[in-house]
């Protein structure tokens, strides 16, 4: 336990602690490292999600008749609900190439026991770049494994390691 709290001290100085307290440096990795954040075909989506598959069906059903009136008839139903955000179609596990304006995902029951369906309402396509405060976590966290790789470097540098191999086999066995 306590050389796992020495690590995560280590860490923390050596890798997180650098990495979010230098905002230039941050700044200055995300223009040299540009194409590692380019946006994936991403598209404004209402999920919602329902109690029931029957209450989702007429409600997906009511949708296409009434796009405008979503939020209202939301309100009818006990136990459902709607979040609308930018997504990357791969995080909902949509098909870039048949994704669509307007379109309405199947109904499907996720892990959480709700019934869920996607409202596509507009498309990005997959060249549009990120800005830095749109990149900014994924800068952070590849920023962070770029320092903990060079320290890691670091280290193997000036401690060389030699491993026993005929006591390492009697581990193994």
């Amino acid at each position: 336990f306590s050389e796992g709290s020495l690590l995560f001290a280590v860490m923390q100085q050596e890798v997180w602690n650098k990495a979010g307290e230098d905002s230039i440096a941050l700044r200055r990795w995300f223009e040299g490292h540009r194409e590692r954040f380019i946006l994936p075909r991403s598209a404004d989506v209402i999920a919602i999600n329902t109690a029931d598959s029957a209450q989702g069906t007429d409600l997906a059903e009511h949708r296409r008749r009434a796009p405008a009136q979503w939020r209202i008839l939301l309100g009818n139903y006990t136990g459902a609900n709607a979040d609308s955000a930018r997504y990357e179609l791969g995080a909902l596990s949509l098909d870039s190439n048949t994704t669509a304006e307007g379109m309405i995902t199947p109904i499907h029951l996720q892990p959480d026991n709700k019934w869920h369906f996607y409202y596509v309402v507009r498309t990005y396509p997959a060249v549009a770049a990120r800005n830095f405060e749109e990149a900014k976590g994924l800068v952070l966290s590849d920023y962070q494994a770029w320092l903990e790789q060079k320290w890691l470097s670091a280290l193997r540098e000036k401690y060389h390691v030699t491993i026993n191999q005929s006591e390492f086999q009697h581990l193994t066995r």
